[in-house]
């Protein structure tokens, strides 16, 4: 595990117990060995007094995998950009980052600008979307693993 922390020493914590914790060389980067075990595996980085300064955490997926659509706008005016979400999560929202499908975008009530991905991050994609002139803008998301779909309302001011 390699965890990249401005910090005098971090520490592995796993499930709740600490499993590890290393002193800073010369860099931010810390790295540790250790076993796979599902669960929540979180990185904690500590200042030179021992104090807490930051905390990340990854938890692992459930079996199931569902495609979700996440716009970051509920309202957008006419013509405006939307930015929505495809992510690849567990029945929790969880981000599977593994999973490699394609997916199939339709959008009404307005125009698809771009689709694509951030590889070799799998499990998500960004779809951005210019609003139409009234109504809902509409992403339907279609692939292997199933659908999603992302309403969006546009209101004129």
């Amino acid at each position: 595990v390699e965890v990249y922390a401005r910090a005098a020493s971090a520490a592995l914590v796993l499930n709740g117990k600490e499993i590890a914790r290393k002193n800073a060389k010369n860099d931010c980067l810390f790295r540790f060995r250790c076993a796979y075990q599902p669960g929540t595996l979180e990185a904690v980085a500590y200042n030179a007094a021992g104090q807490e300064t930051g905390r990340c955490a990854l938890t692992t997926a459930g079996p199931a995998t569902e495609l979700r659509a996440e716009p970051e706008e509920a309202v957008l005016r006419p013509g405006q950009l939307c930015y929505i979400r495809l992510r690849y999560t567990d029945q929790n929202g969880v981000l599977k980052p593994t999973v490699r499908e394609p997916i199939r975008v339709q959008v009404t009530g307005g125009r698809l600008l771009a689709l694509g991905n951030a590889c070799p991050f799998w499990g998500e994609a960004m779809a951005i979307v210019e609003a139409g002139t009234e109504g809902c803008v509409t992403l339907q998301a279609d692939s292997a693993v199933g659908s999603a779909m992302a309403a969006v309302q546009v209101h004129k001011e």
